[in-house]
């Protein structure tokens, strides 16, 4: 698995994660609902794309994209109230 599915993680109650570098995408709806607060890529990570709604409804406050990532999908961040600070990268 090269990626993290549909609805993986949605509603989980999970405050902090780290994607591994192998992952290429995250899927819709993938931390929907969950009570995230920290996510963090790894080092030399080659994360291309974060689906629909991927971490809508979170309480995620500062996200680094990293220089991987070239495709943003609708509402990614969608009712992401606390969320304070977004760094992109030269590909968005």
């Amino acid at each position: 698995m090269k990626e993290i599915p549909d609805s993986m993680f949605n509603s989980i109650d999970i405050e902090s994660i780290e994607i591994p570098n192998w992952i290429d995408d995250i899927d819709s709806d993938a931390f929907t609902n969950s009570d995230l607060k920290l996510i963090s890529f790894e080092k030399n990570s080659s994360v291309r794309r974060l689906g629909i709604r991927c971490f809508a409804d979170t309480y995620i406050q500062k996200i680094i994209l990293p220089d991987s990532l070239y495709h943003l999908d609708s509402y990614c961040f969608y009712n992401c109230s606390d969320l304070h600070t977004v760094e992109l990268n030269q590909n968005l």
